[in-house]
């Protein structure tokens, strides 16, 4: 069969050409492909959610020191805080992301902060009964920082626990 000189459209050289085309894309995206997605990650965003935290009653437990176990239980006025963690543009997900507490620090008598902690603790996300430790990041999530109970004290809410008081 010979070639069409007319001017026709030649499709076996089409289809290589196309052939040819994919493949050079692929190879590309194989050895360009980390670059090429760092393109298009943003910077996550962390905020406190709301200035003046969540009401909620906290249960108060009283309990015997010998024995470890509950003598009476009260519910007291409480406030939540929580931290969002957002990436602006959801359609490049940030995958696997923890939110530590890295630093405590508290105001001096001269009105300065000082650091009284230095760690990686790592903070619950909300609902963490029914969620991962690693969450993935296009819309926003929200991650459990303290609470305080009124006239009492401020209890932060990592996953794990310590009898480290502020």
């Amino acid at each position: 069969m010979e070639p069409d000189v007319t001017g026709g459209f030649d499709w076996a050289t089409a289809a290589s050409l196309a052939v040819a085309g994919a493949t050079l894309v692929i190879a590309f995206v194989a050895v360009f492909g980390d670059w090429l997605k760092s393109l298009f990650r943003g910077n996550l965003e962390l905020r406190l959610k709301n200035d003046i935290g969540t009401t909620s009653p906290a249960r108060v437990t009283t309990l015997d020191e010998s024995t470890g176990e509950e003598i009476s239980h009260r519910y007291e006025k409480s406030r939540y805080y929580h931290v969002t963690v957002r990436k602006p543009g959801r359609w490049a997900p940030v995958h696997r992301v923890r939110v530590y507490l890295r630093r405590i620090e508290k105001v001096g008598a001269d009105q300065e902060f000082f650091q009284i902690w230095e760690g990686r603790a790592p903070i619950n996300w909300a609902h963490a009964i029914v969620c991962s430790m690693e969450q993935d990041i296009g819309p926003e999530r929200d991650a459990d920082l303290c609470s305080v109970l009124k006239g009492k004290w401020l209890a932060l809410h990592p996953m794990i626990h310590s009898r480290f008081t502020l």
